[in-house]
């Protein structure tokens, strides 16, 4: 299991940036620059560091029907005012959302993916 990815639903811990500046070298042309170059990075680096380190990640467990996509779509921004009532900077949704799974033969009908794209442009 890679690093970070301990849990995988809730607040996530995010690595935060932890690093130093390299020395910067005494024999340079322009040592102006070069310390100008330095604050700009270490206020960045300050910057990075205060920033929070947790991510919080709703998963959405709905249940779309296949065909029904002012159904699954109405699901799915039940889904997302439920994300947004938990302070949630990212929700996953089930694949095939919209067009519900299992929906393979409409695909092959071109008003069926305009109905998708209308669907995705709300």
């Amino acid at each position: 299991m890679e690093q970070g990815m301990e849990r995988i639903i809730g607040d996530i811990d995010c690595q935060q940036v932890q690093g130093t500046l390299p020395q910067r070298s005494t024999r340079t042309a322009n040592a102006g620059a070069d310390i100008e170059i330095e604050a700009n990075a270490s206020a960045i680096t300050r910057q990075l560091e205060n920033k929070s380190s947790v991510s919080r990640i709703a998963v959405a467990q709905i249940s779309p029907l296949p065909g029904n996509l002012q159904h699954n779509f109405g699901l799915i921004k039940k889904a997302i005012d439920e994300a947004l009532k938990t302070e949630a900077q990212i929700l996953v949704l089930p694949e095939l959302s919209i067009p519900g799974y299992m929906a393979l033969d409409y695909f092959k009908d071109p008003g069926f993916i305009k109905d998708n794209l209308k669907i995705l442009d709300e």
